[in-house]
């Protein structure tokens, strides 16, 4: 399988279906990776489909980066889990430890 095909996946996995969403149910997903937000290929393909679902950044999507230190990880992770997310989507190796 395709890291393009994969991450579609993924995307489609996390997201919930557009009746739950008519029907006012609020899901938050959790994004983390060991670099910035803003860099990885996953965040960009993700974007649209997130939006075009209704979800937004800050109030149902939640983006955390380790900006390059392992070491934050942990803390980062723990903070979207009080947020009460109900997908977490981990990407690399080191965040998935």
């Amino acid at each position: 399988m395709r890291r393009r095909e994969f991450i579609t996946l993924i995307a489609a996995a996390s997201c919930s279906s557009s009746r739950a969403l008519a029907q006012g149910k609020t899901n938050r997903i959790g994004y983390i990776h060991t670099l910035g937000t803003s860099l990885p290929l996953s965040v960009s393909l993700l974007r649209p489909v997130w939006q075009q679902l209704g979800y937004v950044e800050g109030e149902t999507i939640f983006l955390r980066g380790g900006e390059g230190d392992p070491g934050r990880l942990p803390g980062l992770v723990q903070a979207l889990l009080d947020l009460q997310v109900k997908v977490l989507i981990v990407v690399g190796p080191a965040a998935l430890r």
